[in-house]
């Protein structure tokens, strides 16, 4: 801050101004991350499709989507966030892609895993388009002393 001269003072002598930017992650569908290949699974227990290391501490929208063939089959996806399950386990018999999600809270480090499997290990569970979604949120700090 240059120094203005007041009769003999400085304006660093009257008041400080510091100003810091930092941001915040906030839930919204504006894509951050993407891990849009599609992944085959045939198991019947849980097994790892996507996984992501996260460097940033906020909340997110995880999305992604997944189907079973052929018909008669259930497929079912789970997030988990550092080996621990988040939210509901999502089913569907469709042979279409449906989208599912969670809303979650991140810190820098986390280990994001989508995990699949079926109702019948010879059955092909599909998944793709795996999104981080957020929007960055600016904060202002200023300190008047």
């Amino acid at each position: 801050m240059p120094d203005y001269t007041m009769g003999g003072a400085t304006a660093r002598d009257v008041w400080t101004y510091t100003k810091r930017f930092t941001t915040s992650m906030a839930i919204s569908d504006e894509v951050q991350v993407a891990a849009d290949n599609e992944r085959i699974v045939y198991t019947d227990t849980y097994k790892t499709v996507k996984r992501v290391q996260f460097g940033r501490t906020g909340y997110a929208r995880i999305k992604w989507e997944f189907h079973i063939e052929p018909e008669g089959f259930t497929a079912y996806t789970r997030l988990y966030i550092n080996g621990n399950p988040v939210g509901a386990e999502h089913s569907t018999g469709s042979t279409s892609y449906v989208q599912a999600h969670e809303d979650v809270s991140l810190s820098a480090g986390d280990l994001i895993e989508l995990k699949a499997k079926a109702n019948d290990w010879s059955v092909p569970t599909f998944v793709r388009n795996f999104r981080i979604c957020y929007s960055d949120l600016p904060e202002y700090i200023v300190l008047l002393d």
